[in-house]
């Protein structure tokens, strides 16, 4: 994929013409559709880039996170389309959001041909980790929510678990590549992102058309590990919702959710231990695993040795 291609399908928004024959600024009406995507993994990273892409002068990542909205609003409306253009600047080059419930079949179906319905030039970010911590990270996160009651094995051998079904990358992107050139896709390990970030960010921006030496103080904080989801995140996570609303956080400026979300964030309380799994488990889960992640490999070239597949 060349400079030009990349840079060329994330233009700002420009005039266009209208119907009496002037020229229509779509930059005045405030909103636009995104043209990035990040459409995964859960727990993979998703909430840190997300907020490193925030940062960059030249990209506007939406405010909450995750707006789910091609999961949400299958036939939108065009009272819908407004409301999620209004997350959007039309005046900046990148508008993303990260919405980690874009990669959850089976359990949900035709997200990427609604995708292209609506925004069929958009870049796709899929961030990925080694498939079974995911799945474990993922099976923790429903704990700590109480959401999750039955024993880890029971959880992650169950044939309909969408613990392990998440972390089945390439049946995930399988998806959408009947409908976006493979160019339009970026898979990023989490890996990556963690012991290389300079670099990782550098391929990033590269692939989105933005200044690629950009850096940021900012992109040294991790956010969302697991094992910091205790008891003051839970209870933090559930008053905030019942006071404000689901987007209390979202709403607020950058900053001041950091801070905010720095004050109820401790990694070293009430963590909940990580289970150890048998090798009877960890081995049911590298055999439902181990094709996927070769077709993976295969798609994108990368190798991803460190994960234990």
């Amino acid at each position: 994929m060349s400079a030009m291609e990349t840079s060329s399908s994330l233009q700002p928004t420009r005039p266009q013409a209208s119907d009496d024959g002037g020229l229509r600024d779509e930059t005045s009406t405030g909103g636009a559709l995104p043209n990035l995507l990040v459409i995964g993994a859960q727990k993979a990273g998703t909430t840190s880039l997300h907020r490193y892409l925030d940062l960059h002068p030249e990209i506007s990542m939406s405010r909450p996170k995750e707006l789910s909205f091609f999961m949400l609003h299958p036939e939108p409306s065009d009272e819908d389309l407004e409301w999620y253009k209004q997350h959007f600047p039309a005046n900046v080059r990148v508008r993303g959001e990260a919405s980690p419930n874009y990669t959850c079949y089976p359990q949900v179906s035709g997200i990427p041909a609604r995708v292209h319905r609506l925004i069929p030039d958009a870049r796709l970010i899929y961030m990925v980790r080694d498939p079974t911590e995911r799945a474990v990270s993922s099976y923790l996160h429903s704990c700590a929510m109480g959401d999750e009651a039955r024993p880890i094995a029971d959880a992650l051998d169950d044939p309909s678990t969408w613990y392990v079904s998440r972390s089945l990358y390439y049946a995930q992107l399988e998806k959408y590549l009947p409908y976006f050139r493979r160019e339009q896709l970026l898979v990023v390990a989490q890996e990556s992102l963690l012991g290389s970030r300079a670099e990782t960010m550098r391929r990033i921006f590269r692939f989105l058309g933005v200044d690629d030496s950009f850096w940021s103080p900012g992109f040294e904080q991790m956010w969302e590990v697991s094992s910091g989801k205790g008891r003051k995140y839970r209870l933090a996570y559930r008053a905030s919702r019942r006071i404000a609303g689901p987007e209390f956080w979202g709403r607020l400026p950058t900053r001041v959710r950091w801070l905010g979300e720095r004050l109820v964030y401790r990694p070293q309380d009430g963590a909940p231990s990580r289970p150890d799994l048998d090798e009877a488990l960890r081995e049911r889960l590298a055999e439902r695993f181990r094709e996927d992640v070769q077709k993976l490999r295969e798609l994108t070239g990368q190798d991803f040795a460190h994960w234990s597949i």
